[in-house]
């Protein structure tokens, strides 16, 4: 079966074509690495995946989601390094799902002020009568009134 032969791409070689999709388990309550995540993905790798793409991975604390992998500090980098390591030495490649919320951010998660969506919002609009302001509240990084 073709799933199961070698696959190039680019000058990644993989070992067949079973790629395992980023899915977020809430392991990381403050972003860090942990055991419990690292064997996780070890023992997917053991099974035969490929390539594993973990996340989400936050590249910022504003636009974060609770519990999810950390990519945005140095303080994360030894956990990544064993993550990247254990994969490695199960015979998978691993690979980031990066993430940043964009409009969905909001600051109850992060603690910091978010910046809103960049739609525009008018009086009159549901979201709210500021047009420099999205519905929560959050400076929005570009308004423009509708013409009419």
């Amino acid at each position: 079966m073709l799933i199961f032969e070698p696959v190039k791409i680019g000058t990644m070689e993989l070992k067949n074509r079973i790629c395992m999709p980023a899915i977020h388990h809430c392991f990381t309550p403050d972003g860090t690495v942990n055991e419990r995540l690292i064997k996780y993905y070890q023992t997917r790798a053991e099974g035969g995946a490929a390539l594993i793409t973990v996340g989400g991975c936050a590249i910022d604390r504003i636009g974060g989601g609770p519990m999810m992998i950390g990519i945005y500090d140095d303080r994360f980098i030894e956990g990544l390094a064993a993550l990247a390591g254990a994969v490695k030495n199960a015979g998978a490649r691993v690979a980031a799902q990066l993430y940043q919320a964009g409009r969905y951010t909001h600051s109850m998660f992060s603690g910091q002020q978010a910046f809103g969506c960049a739609f525009p919002l008018y009086p009159g609009n549901p979201a709210g009568d500021d047009p420099g302001r999205d519905r929560n509240g959050h400076r929005k990084l570009c308004c423009r009134r509708p013409a009419g």
